[in-house]
């Protein structure tokens, strides 16, 4: 059931910024450190291959709005416009005021929409965090143990604390030899566990089995499990509950028996007049020392829309005296609605006919109430999850088209006055003017660059102009003239018409895929595939890397990289699957499958 725990007993997600909670001053002291840094970095580029100093800054604030937020980020672009000023602009241009009065304009505009930008991505972070730990809170305050896993049930993605006291087992053991999930479960009972857990998890299940615990007790686990779907209605986790029903089961196998004896000695008539317990009257709020209380009573109390699948039940059970086991809602004599699970028998007389029905009922409100919290939160998780991979698109897409329209405009026009001044001012013969118009023409050119290429980065062009594929196959162009990774690319476009956040969500795990090759596998040649196969689009990405230890990525989820989280982020935020295998000869594929 399980090949992957989180350490630890608290949730850990793909969400859990760490980066958050840090104090305000680390946040400005981080702004402050890296426009040091960005500083150095920007006069060693620019003594040594006369780079545009203007790029390391702006990183730098972007880094710092990131971070930090608004506040931080603003520090840091106000540093930023000041260390261009005295450290760029006036050694080289001491004269030229008004030049210099537009770049450090320009250069404003820039750093404040990556300021704000960052901003509005944090703030949807931090909410996203919010609802985590309401999440959190609920799962591991409960005394039901609470476990998800993917569909598969190959890979246990949380389980909480309450694990430990049921099973007798830690989390670290669990972590460590996932398998003995099941080696737990008593013997008798395995093949039967695994074959209803394995079998019914994308319908959901419901199933009572023993487990040995390491001191050698047996107890009695009532597990229930339900799928997780997305919007789209495919199952994208597994989610269950486990309790310890052991004083349970014991009870009721002693009341049982009582009743048995007690049914047989009463001879009750098979119209089904019931017996009512003390604490059967509490839970149906009955007073029987005011009137008779009998089945017409129990059913009057039943909720309506349960009350045709109740007497359902009884009636079977009369007919062909078997036990039953039902849930149903109940409203009391003070308007309270309760859920009840009963367990009910038949009781047989000498000629084998039935003649009386008996059960027990247990109030279940609580649990119920837990499932619906947990079901819900994980609801709101993945919709935030969604959102903030929106929110973000969004907000690349409109600095795009703010850099285009406004910055971009301004550019052209500067460039343009550049170029009608240059042959006017080369009649006058003044070299030194011309040689820093030149400089200014060259400076410009760089800038506008520069922009173009965060533009391209923030919203790829041919990906809104010419599909899919040609924004693979720019891209990967890209990709291999910088790094010198061989890239090809297999794409069949007229055949495939995915949605536009579908096709924005791969493009964007290519392009986080092929950077994680250039980090860390070590490869020489890399392939992205992109076919359709029974309604899906399906895009693999091949290196021929070192690839990973498949058994140590399995066990341990917490070393997946940001990288990785991203990735499975964007194809869940689409309704898709996302899978990485190391290959067996050498290298890693990645396979990302979502509905077109």
């Amino acid at each position: 059931m399980a090949k992957q725990l989180a350490k630890g007993s608290n949730m850990r997600t793909p969400d859990s910024l760490w980066w958050l909670n840090r104090s305000v001053a680390l946040r400005y002291a981080a702004a402050g450190l890296s426009m040091i840094a960005a500083l150095l970095v920007a006069r060693w580029l620019d003594s040594h291959y006369g780079f545009e100093p203007l790029t390391p800054l702006l990183c730098a604030v972007l880094f710092s709005a990131w971070i930090g937020g608004a506040w931080p980020g603003g520090l840091a672009l106000i540093l930023s416009l000041a260390v261009f000023q005295y450290y760029f602009l006036l050694p080289r241009y001491p004269l030229d005021t008004q030049m210099n009065l537009l770049r450090l304009i320009l250069a404003a505009l820039t750093g404040l929409l990556i300021v704000l930008l960052s901003a509005k991505q944090r703030s949807a972070a931090e909410a996203l965090q919010e609802s985590e730990l309401r999440l959190r809170q609920i799962a591991e305050n409960i005394r039901e143990c609470i476990w998800i896993a993917t569909p598969a049930m190959d890979q246990v993605l949380y389980i909480n604390p309450a694990f430990t006291q049921i099973w007798g087992r830690s989390l670290e053991s669990l972590r460590q030899r996932p398998q003995s999930l099941f080696e737990a479960v008593h013997a008798e009972d395995r093949e039967r566990a695994t074959s209803v857990i394995m079998g019914q998890r994308q319908q959901g299940f419901d199933i009572e089995y023993r487990i040995v615990k390491p001191d050698g007790s047996v107890r009695w686990i009532r597990e229930v499990g339900f799928p997780v779907k997305d919007e789209s209605g495919k199952v994208y986790r597994v989610a269950g509950i486990s309790d310890d029903i052991t004083d349970r089961k014991q009870i009721l196998e002693t009341l049982r028996q009582s009743e048995f004896d007690l049914a047989e000695a009463q001879r009750v008539a098979k119209h089904g007049i019931v017996r009512w317990s003390e604490e059967l009257c509490r839970i149906f709020d009955v007073d029987r020392t005011r009137s008779e209380v009998t089945y017409e009573t129990f059913v009057s109390r039943v909720h309506p829309q349960d009350r045709a699948k109740v007497l359902q039940a009884n009636a079977e059970a009369r007919l062909n005296g078997q036990a039953f086991e039902i849930e149903y809602r109940i409203r009391t004599h003070s308007g309270q609605l309760k859920h009840i699970r009963e367990i009910g028998y038949a009781s047989k007389d000498g000629s084998d006919s039935v003649s009386a029905l008996f059960g027990i009922a247990q109030v279940i409100t609580e649990r119920k109430q837990a499932e619906s919290a947990f079901r819900d939160s994980s609801i709101q998780l993945r919709a935030l999850s969604r959102r903030l991979v929106e929110l973000q698109e969004s907000e690349r897409r409109d600095l795009s088209r703010e850099l285009h329209d406004r910055v971009g405009q301004n550019l052209t026009a500067l460039k343009i006055n550049i170029d009608m001044l240059q042959p006017a001012l080369a009649s006058q013969g003044n070299e030194d003017v011309l040689a820093r118009l030149a400089d200014s023409a060259a400076l410009l050119e760089s800038t506008m660059d520069t922009i173009e290429n965060v533009m391209s980065e923030l919203r790829p062009p041919m990906l809104d102009d010419h599909g899919l594929a040609a924004a693979l196959e720019w891209h990967a162009r890209k990709f291999s003239r910088r790094t010198g990774i061989a890239v090809v690319v297999h794409a069949d476009e007229p055949v495939m018409h995915p949605a536009p956040q579908v096709q924005i969500a791969l493009f964007r795990i290519a392009q986080e895929a092929l950077n994680n090759i250039a980090k860390h596998a070590g490869a020489r040649r890399a392939e992205i595939s992109l076919d359709q196969e029974n309604g899906e689009c399906v895009m693999s990405v091949r290196d021929d890397g070192v690839g990973f230890d498949v058994s140590e990525n399995a066990s341990d989820k917490s070393k997946s990289g940001i990288g990785m989280v991203t990735m499975r982020e964007r194809s869940q935020a689409v309704g898709g699957s996302f899978e990485v295998q190391a290959l067996p000869e050498r290298g890693t594929r990645l396979t990302v499958r979502v509905p077109c």
